[in-house]
């Protein structure tokens, strides 16, 4: 197998030769001149020319929601001003919480002398002390920066969210190279019921043109005269926009489908009664605990139906034979099935044989064997990303561009809806990939938006932050305010005066922090010794992305693999101070086994999990943060009380409702359990028009019909409430950053992350502290890491999906069961890797930025930029820390942003 796979790179490189992986228009080009001359000013001018856009989308998204009918809207997380949830991301980035986590992991646990344990005691009463303190003084900080009210808060979070100064690596959805057709993509499809009872069969999109397996989110039609189920291929080829259509997560079909009448025929036991007191028939399903089934009960074998087609269906896109599977999911004793053993015990009770055709294993033995056969020599070959910085967009490998890199206005961002602006967006830059790297420039017609399958924080910027000069920004924000009060749609004289004045203002505000960046970004592009041109092994766009950013200046901390490294290694998480992988480490991570490229983004494979996998009805339990954060943001360890949804007592968060305030679970606290994914995840959701999210399921007393296509689709004023919540979000970690960035404590804590002399650094294990920037909490939510690794036997369906009473209540108090025992739990099981029992799933560990090259790549990880630090780098407007000039950075020079010349900022 190995030597048939040998060939197959062979074939794949030969197939890759050429000059680029995205179609492109061809059409004229004009010469600018040579790069090294003209390229620094025109990236300059086009930069002020997409910030006008920016500015005008906010103008028009204020306006819109001046109107009557969406003035009165609010979110109720907007007057919440608490942040919290940080704590475990500044033990993570730490230096002293470092050294505590080298020692915990080296102490005996017994046989150690008394003066050494008393020692080791003292040390670590020391590292809490300063642990605590550390955490106060950014609370204090947070306290102390400036705070807005009301419309003047809208306006600030818009700018900050518009992202004047971030960096992003986007992750474009391209389908499968046809030139790669021998190159398997393994990936679970949607199920639906067939002609037999009961049967389940992938669902094929009903394109006649198409009809191929949906593995992905899926879109139903209302309207007679459409195909009534597409994939999103196809929906984003031929129906964007139309509202006949509504999404739909990939999701179990089980409650669906299985109806009060099929569940009766379906179950012959003679000890469960089919009808009630009153003589009127029952449903059965969802499964009562109490109920006596007979085991061989067709009801009950629907909990082996699911994993079955599943794993028949994972093995239909590989083209291989479905089998029956014996054996694989007859494994669980009765014990396991009814629930009467611990989740410890019942992990390993069951663990499908999911390695049965598999004769190739790669070393990592936390991912399931069968995934492992197709792990890929070069898994971001065909994966198309770009950079944003700011508003432009530099990419390579798009054809007809000089075979060198194209630089765009992005798509601008979907804070109402997308909005017809009068502010040019179609002038582009080419700079040659020959040496001489000469400069053209041509008009592109607008095409549809892009779809995104993920966007990755590299630095966030520190314009409306808290750091620059209040001031100043409060008059950018009134003067934004009293714009979009004008009539301008009548005389587009007075938007462009008002549009001018705006981009003076903000020139002042941060045209120095601005030539750090175009500076940076001009001499690599004009460099003959950068790669432009696109190349499948030697520089494809995760890489092309990796080599525009300056480490020395955006993030001076070493990395194992260097820049563009697609290495793929596993640091173990071997104990609960060591630091987890994050939501996007993972999911860029299963590119490495080829299940990322026909898979739903990012966004929607969070929601597979509540939808899917886990069978919610109605979907995941706490949705009013959930919807748009999908993850229980409870940790495990009792390292924070704090339950998602609820309080921070010991009582099940279902019987108190979905709570906030002090103490409680609110939005901050929800998104700083992965401060990277959180981040990265408004930007994406800020891609996203309203058709892209599926229509909220209706409230349990609503009368309301499911086939009315208008109840189905978003009201614009569900756009702005999610918007809302957004900005908010977005706010609660920019405040959250920006008091780290401040906080001279905080500089010294985190030094160690960019010092290569750091003994920190030297320590072999501490491969996965160089995760620590886009890192998250230990989970307390069961089974959460996607490659469980059949560690369990829910790897395709979990427990509470069928057999645990018949009401979205009993699902979620089973499932709250399950997540209280994480939180109890002392530590990670010492006998079984990270992965087993208490690590909070199975996921093997990926460091996001030498292991996949591509969700930190080489640039800084989003909030690992605040752990930076010191800054370093050139002076963004002469050196200086603070709120007036260019370091931003407390004690160091250089570029300083949202914490120095890290991720989080730096060189902002």
């Amino acid at each position: 197998m190995s030597r048939l796979r040998a060939i197959t790179d062979v074939l794949r490189i030969s197939a890759l030769s050429q000059s680029s992986i995205t179609p492109g228009p061809d059409t004229p080009w004009s010469p600018l001149g040579s790069g090294k001359d003209t390229l620094r000013t025109e990236l300059e001018k086009l930069y002020w020319e997409g910030v006008r856009a920016e500015l005008e989308n906010i103008i028009r998204t204020l306006k819109a929601w001046q109107q009557p009918e969406f003035s009165v809207v609010a979110c109720p997380d907007e007057k919440d001003d608490l942040v919290h949830g940080f704590d475990t991301f500044i033990d993570q980035v730490s230096e002293k919480t470092r050294d505590f986590a080298i020692r915990y992991a080296k102490t005996p646990k017994r046989g150690e002398t008394y003066e050494r344990a008393l020692e080791q005691a003292v040390r670590d009463r020391r590292a809490e002390y300063v642990s605590a303190k550390l955490k106060a003084s950014v609370r204090g900080g947070i306290d102390s920066l400036p705070k807005l009210e009301g419309w003047e808060q809208r306006a600030w979070a818009l700018l900050q969210a518009s992202g004047l100064l971030d960096i992003e690596k986007v992750m474009e959805h391209r389908p499968p190279v046809e030139k790669l057709g021998t190159d398997k993509r393994p990936s679970i499809p949607q199920r639906t019921f067939g002609s037999s009872n009961p049967e389940l069969r992938p669902l094929h999109c009903e394109r006649p043109d198409c009809g191929k397996m949906i593995t992905g989110s899926m879109f139903t039609s209302h309207g007679s005269q459409d195909p009534r189920v597409v994939c999103e291929d196809c929906y984003w080829q031929h129906y964007y926009g139309s509202d006949s259509y509504t999404k739909t997560y990939k999701h179990c079909v089980l409650q669906a489908s299985i109806t009060a009448e099929k569940s009766r025929e379906l179950c012959s036991c003679n000890a469960v009664p089919h009808h009630d007191a009153s003589g009127k028939p029952v449903s059965l399903f969802r499964v009562e605990t109490e109920a006596k089934h007979l085991n061989n009960c067709r009801l009950l074998k629907l909990a082996e139906l699911v994993p079955r087609a599943k794993y028949n269906g994972l093995l239909q896109t590989v083209d291989i034979k479905e089998t029956k599977a014996v054996g694989i999911f007859s494994q669980e004793t009765p014990a396991v099935r009814n629930g009467s053993v611990s989740e410890t015990t019942r992990k390993k009770a069951w663990i499908p044989n999911l390695d049965g055709s598999a004769t190739d294993a790669e070393a990592d033995t936390n991912i399931p064997l069968f995934l492992r056969k197709f792990a890929r020599k070069n898994p971001f070959g065909d994966v198309h990303m770009a950079l944003r910085v700011g508003p432009l967009l530099i990419e390579n490998g798009v054809a007809h561009t000089k075979a060198g890199a194209l630089v765009t206005i992005r798509d601008m961002p979907v804070f109402h809806e997308r909005f017809t602006l009068s502010s040019p967006r179609d002038r582009a830059l080419a700079v040659a990939g020959s040496s001489d790297r000469t400069l053209w420039q041509q008009k592109r017609k607008a095409a549809l938006p892009k779809r995104y399958k993920a966007v990755m924080k590299q630095v966030v910027g520190a314009p409306f932050t808290g750091l620059l000069r209040h001031e100043k920004e409060v008059e950018i924000v009134r003067d934004l305010l009293a714009a979009s009060k004008l009539p301008f749609e009548e005389k587009d004289a007075i938007l462009d005066s008002v549009l001018e004045g705006l981009g003076q203002q903000l020139k002042e505000l941060m045209q120095g922090r601005l030539d750090v960046y175009l500076d940076s970004i001009a001499s690599r592009l004009a460099d003959p010794q950068t790669p432009l041109t696109w190349s499948a092994t030697k520089n494809n766009c995760q890489a092309f992305c990796a080599s525009l950013v300056d480490l020395n200046l955006f993030e001076p901390l070493s990395r194992a693999g260097g820049p563009g490294s697609s290495s793929y290694v596993q640091p173990k998480v071997r104990h609960k101070f060591d630091v987890p992988p994050g939501i996007t480490d993972e999911y860029v991570q299963r590119f490495h086994f080829g299940v990322g490229q026909d898979a739903a983004d990012i966004l929607d494979t969070c929601h597979e999990y509540w939808h899917d996998w886990g069978a919610f009805a109605g979907g995941p339990p706490y949705p009013r943060y959930q919807t748009l954060f999908p993850w229980d943001c409870t940790e495990a360890f009792g390292r924070y009380p704090t339950r998602c949804g609820g309080s921070s007592s010991s009582s099940s968060s279902s019987s108190k409702g979905e709570g906030g305030g002090v103490g409680g679970c609110n939005l901050a606290k929800h998104v700083w359990a992965f401060p990277f994914d959180s981040f990265s995840f408004v930007s994406h959701h800020l891609t996203r028009d309203r058709y892209l999210y599926p229509p909220p399921p209706p409230p349990p007393s609503s009368s309301t019909s499911t086939s009315d296509p208008v109840k189905k689709q978003w009201t614009m004023t569900m756009m702005m409430e999610t918007r809302l919540q957004l900005l908010r979000a977005s706010t609660a970690l920019a405040r959250g950053a920006a008091a780290m960035s401040r906080t001279p404590a905080f500089h010294a804590a985190t030094a160690w992350l960019h010092n290569s002399s750091s003994h920190l650094l030297l320590q072999p294990y501490l491969a996965v502290a160089r995760a620590a920037k886009t890192g998250g909490i230990h989970r307390a939510q069961p089974f959460s890491h996607y490659f469980e690794a059949g560690r369990g036997g829910r790897y395709f369906l979990a427990e509470w999906a069928l057999l645990w009473g018949g009401s979205r209540e009993e699902q979620v108090r089973r499932y709250e069961a399950l997540r209280e025992e994480r939180m109890r739990m002392v530590d990670v099981d010492v006998d079984e890797k990270w992965g087993g029992d208490a690590g909070g799933g199975g996921c093997a560990v990926v460091n996001c930025g030498s292991n996949c090259g591509s969700c930190s790549g080489s640039a800084a990880a989003c909030v690992g930029g605040c752990a930076s630090g010191d800054g370093g780098g050139g002076s963004a407007c002469g050196g200086g820390g603070g709120d007036s000039g260019g370091g931003g950075s407390g004690s160091g020079g250089g570029g300083g942003g949202c914490g120095g010349g890290g991720g989080c900022g730096g060189g902002s």
